[in-house]
């Protein structure tokens, strides 16, 4: 009778056990990824095409270099954006000096910009710990 209750004992520990580990994975999960599928990262249907780069001509405003972070919009507030990226969610600060404008050059207001539009953002990355973005440009591209 014992030998059950041991038996028993270490079996409930182990469920026990089992049930933790598990806990502490989803919440590492979400902690990173967030609840929705769109904190995952972005893929455009289809794969992506091959673009010749020697023929594209940038509009006046656009940095030339390539973007810090591109992603889709998940949400915001007046100080920053909140998007989904191939690496997960990103914070991206905006400030006053902050541009927004349009693929095509054309200006925009941090308003114009809505949850699940696609956007390039160029900026600066902060001394701390470099997983904060300070956006100096912010292009929203075409929809796919």
């Amino acid at each position: 009778m014992v030998a059950n209750r041991k038996l028993i004992a270490a079996g409930g520990v182990i469920l026990f056990l089992v049930l933790l580990i598990g806990a502490f994975s989803l919440g590492v999960y979400i902690g990173r990824y967030g609840i929705s599928a769109e904190g995952l990262h972005y893929k455009a249907a289809g794969g992506v095409p091959q673009i010749d780069r020697s023929r594209l001509t940038r509009p006046e405003g656009i940095p030339a270099w390539e973007p810090d972070i591109v992603g889709m919009i998940r949400g915001g507030s007046r100080d920053g954006i909140q998007i989904a990226t191939q690496q997960g969610p990103k914070w991206i600060k905006v400030d006053g000096n902050t541009s927004i404008m349009e693929i095509s050059g054309s200006k925009l207001s941090q308003s114009d910009l809505h949850p699940r539009d696609l956007i390039a953002v160029y900026g600066e990355f902060s001394i701390d710990d470099g997983s904060n973005l300070l956006a100096t440009h912010i292009v929203r591209l075409p929809q796919r």
